[in-house]
């Protein structure tokens, strides 16, 4: 492993505990978001578990607008 790798690890770690990139970006040393992006690798579990949140935000009843369409009439979000 190099000093490199452990960046990168240092960087994953704080984004995955919800630290703002911007902090990593000062722990990390960098003038640019750019860079820390490059450095903040999420884990699959960690994606997984922000869609639930999405997801569980998508159940709140938004208001809605029908639309005719030939088939027969479309909802879709107002």
């Amino acid at each position: 492993m190099t000093f490199q790798d452990l960046r990168h690890d240092v960087g994953s770690q704080l984004a995955m505990a919800g630290i703002p990139l911007r902090t990593i970006a000062d722990i990390l040393g960098h003038r640019k978001l750019e860079m820390t992006l490059r450095y903040t690798h999420l884990q699959p579990g960690h994606l997984r578990e922000a869609m639930t949140v999405l997801d569980q935000a998508g159940k709140i009843a938004l208001p809605t607008t029908e639309i005719p369409s030939r088939t027969g009439t479309i909802t879709e979000p107002a």
